[in-house]
């Protein structure tokens, strides 16, 4: 499980740059201002799953020292 949350966070922070790459190449201020907002997002998307995953992490930890398997 957790290395399918590492893959989701990997996954925001590619559209975010993504994002980031067309804002700098958009034709416009309204594209532009589209993609740094959907950059952001995406940041913002994998910040989150990052704590997910730390959560989970420590969980997990805290199971194992405790002797429990949920």
């Amino acid at each position: 499980m957790i290395d399918d949350l590492s893959e989701r966070v990997n996954e925001c922070y590619r559209r975010a740059a993504e994002c980031g790459e067309r804002a700098t190449r958009a034709s416009n201020g309204t594209l532009e201002a589209m993609f740094r907002k959907l950059e952001s997002q995406w940041l913002e998307l994998g910040r989150t799953c990052e704590l997910d995953e730390n959560a989970y992490r420590m969980g997990a930890a805290a199971r194992r020292l405790m002797g429990t398997r949920k």
